[in-house]
């Protein structure tokens, strides 16, 4: 069955998706996937796969979502031994919860997700969010709609990815991720500038992210250094937390 063959299914019964997603912590793309999620509700029942307990265990099961833990993480100790048991047990999760249809929060995990939905025959639709870097054709053959969250990701799945465009193009969707600002609009700037000691009339310039060479602060940076130069008062703060050794490190040479 298609995505899009789901998604016209008689919508008095509530079907069942499983959201598959990436590390314990709560970044980005968890908060871009959960506002969706909680709209989904009556049609939908949604089932959450994570990586173990953590924030997002935590907060998933808060808000009364149905959790299961499996570690599918390629990169792991023994992935390659551990894989037939993994497929097993993710083939037990699928039919025995009556999963209609799945979707990857992040494309990394989708491999071994999509080998067991093509066993039991359900629909799989996986998030790109990041930049693709080595040639994924293969997988992605297998994958029966596909999401990019914007036109330079799309641009580096064809290009780096290799994956053809004549191939993808009829279930591929570019759905950029949304955010409700509202939230923020109540915030006290005048306290924040005050703990930080700047003026109300001081320019200011900040970046939020997970600090990492992908979202590109280095790239920020170099554009304070720039500013800088023609508004000596401008000043710019980023936020955000590292990740690994390799975001520590990142950190350290800004």
């Amino acid at each position: 069955m298609t995505v899009r063959g789901v998604a016209m299914q008689n919508a008095s019964a509530k079907r069942n998706v499983l959201f598959v997603a990436s590390g314990r912590e709560v970044y980005g793309a968890e908060l871009s996937l959960l506002p969706v999620v909680r709209k989904l509700e009556p049609s939908w029942r949604a089932h959450f796969l994570v990586e173990g307990a953590g924030p997002l265990d935590a907060l998933l099961r808060r808000e009364g979502f149905p959790v299961h833990r499996l570690s599918l993480d390629p990169a792991a100790r023994l992935w390659r031994t551990r894989r037939p048991l993994l497929l097993l047990r993710m083939l037990h999760l699928l039919l025995s919860r009556r999963i209609d249809l799945v979707h990857v929060n992040m494309h990394y995990y989708a491999p071994l997700v999509s080998l067991a939905c093509a066993i039991a025959r359900i629909p799989i639709v996986v998030h790109v969010r990041n930049m693709i870097g080595r040639p994924v054709a293969r997988d992605f053959r297998n994958y029966d709609g596909v999401i990019c969250i914007s036109q330079a990701v799309y641009e580096s799945l064809i290009t780096e990815g290799r994956v053809p465009d004549r191939e993808i193009s009829k279930r591929l969707w570019i759905i950029p991720d949304g955010r409700d600002l509202s939230p923020f609009r109540t915030a006290n700037r005048e306290r924040v500038r005050r703990e930080w000691g700047i003026g109300p009339a001081v320019p200011l310039v900040g970046m939020a992210a997970r600090i990492c060479p992908m979202k590109g602060q280095d790239t920020f940076v170099r554009m304070a250094a720039l500013v800088k130069q023609r508004m000596p008062d401008a000043r710019f703060v980023l936020v955000g937390s590292s990740f690994g050794q390799e975001g520590e490190d990142y950190v350290d040479g800004l």
